[in-house]
């Protein structure tokens, strides 16, 4: 019998040949609601400022450096936080 002339699963995975194939998900672990994933767009941008940022603070005057540091590091944590709540693993 071909894989046409099967009867299609009712399960969650399908059957294709010899081989159960899982149903095609872009991306199974990134935020579902529109909103959560222009949230997700959003702190990932964040996430790459507050890298950028931190890296550049080695080339900044000692005193500058040193007072900009706890409110990127924070800015970085804040944002790593939410990160992980809509996107648990992420990093």
């Amino acid at each position: 019998m071909s894989a046409a002339a099967r009867p299609a699963s009712s399960g969650s995975n399908t059957t294709t040949g010899r081989f159960r194939v899982p149903p095609k998900r872009l991306h199974p672990n990134i935020a579902s609601d529109p909103s959560d994933r222009l949230n997700l767009d959003a702190l990932i941008k964040l996430e790459v400022a507050c890298q950028l940022a931190l890296d550049s603070l080695a080339k900044l005057p000692p005193e500058t450096g040193e007072r900009l540091r706890a409110p990127i590091q924070t800015l970085c944590d804040v944002t790593r936080g939410e990160l992980g709540r809509l996107q648990p693993g992420f990093r």
